[in-house]
């Protein structure tokens, strides 16, 4: 059986369910992928790097390969930056709530904290 059939092809098909998977945002998917993905890259590389005469194309189907999964790769950096983008947004609206950030008269930052509400219950 070929390298092709054993592993660039299955390789590129995991390449392409994980870019669909990024895409969706299902970082389930992605952790399944991933663990699929290991033992296919490994031996990749390991018959990349061995002494069997390369077959015809060989070059060609790994470039494929390391141009989708460096594509991936920067679809996933995308991803995680605007998920830590909106994390801090998120906690700049929880802070807001509790105390405001101005300037003093020097121009050095300064918080100026939500006044403290005391409620008292009477019965």
């Amino acid at each position: 059986m070929s390298d092709e059939t054993q592993i660039w092809q299955p390789l590129a098909r995991i390449l392409g369910q994980e870019a669909q998977a990024i895409r969706a945002g299902d970082l389930q998917a992605l952790v399944l992928l991933a663990q699929a993905k290991a033992p296919l890259v490994a031996a990749a590389e390991a018959r990349a790097q061995g002494p069997r005469a390369a077959q015809p194309g060989a070059a060609e189907a790994l470039a494929g390969l390391r141009r989708q999964a460096a594509a991936n790769q920067r679809q996933l950096g995308a991803t995680l930056k605007g998920m830590r983008a909106a994390l801090r947004r998120l906690d700049g609206l929880r802070r807001a709530g509790r105390s405001l950030q101005s300037y003093d008269a020097a121009g050095r930052p300064q918080t100026i904290g939500a006044p403290q509400v005391n409620l008292e219950r009477r019965a």
